[in-house]
């Protein structure tokens, strides 16, 4: 939808952004969001996917937020991502690296228990419920199936995010800014924190 990327252009510099989304609904909605801010002129939305679409090879920035854990093959969509750079050109992304398909280690489980543990039970109450529920304190690990049929796409290969990177960026710099904590402690109850 951009909103992000509009978010981005009032703290920098930005001439123009491609934006692509396969979405005709997302990109309808981003056009008139840059029109209700007046950076129309500055972002050109594409309902198209981006793989198969005439993309040039000279960009200063190739930019993901939380998209790249949606493709099948993370390392094709670097790979991509690098040939669409000028030279000297950055990649940035902001996005899941977790797990694919929410395949949480036992580890990863046992810290969410203990986090949740810890939280008073007004913390735990189910947002989506409007009697006194709440959530359980154990979190479990998700089907692959429950996974796939709420989103196919869903971390289909995220848990070869940051090796990919390291192979096509290997200059890169981390900076971790969720985890596993985040996903599976917080995620559905931060409306009450």
């Amino acid at each position: 939808m951009g909103t992000k990327e509009m978010w981005l252009m009032q703290m920098v510099d930005v001439a123009r952004f491609d934006l692509f989304d396969i979405s005709p609904a997302n990109v309808d909605f981003g056009k008139e969001e840059a029109r209700r801010q007046g950076v129309s002129h500055k972002i050109n939305l594409r309902a198209q996917d981006a793989f198969i679409a005439d993309v040039g090879n000279d960009y200063d920035l190739v930019y993901w937020n939380n998209a790249l854990h949606h493709m099948p093959d993370v390392y094709d969509a670097l790979r991509w991502s690098f040939d669409r750079l000028k030279p000297g050109g950055l990649f940035a992304m902001d996005d899941f690296v977790g797990p694919s398909r929410f395949q949480w280690t036992d580890d990863n489980l046992e810290w969410a228990r203990r986090v949740r543990q810890a939280l008073p039970k007004r913390f735990l109450r189910d947002p989506y419920v409007q009697k006194d529920a709440h959530l359980p304190v154990k979190i479990a690990r998700p089907t692959i199936a429950d996974v796939i049929a709420s989103d196919p796409s869903e971390a289909v290969d995220s848990g070869r995010i940051i090796d990919g990177i390291k192979a096509i960026f290997p200059r890169s710099q981390f900076f971790m800014t969720g985890g596993a904590l985040y996903h599976t402690a917080l995620n559905d109850i931060f409306c009450n924190l």
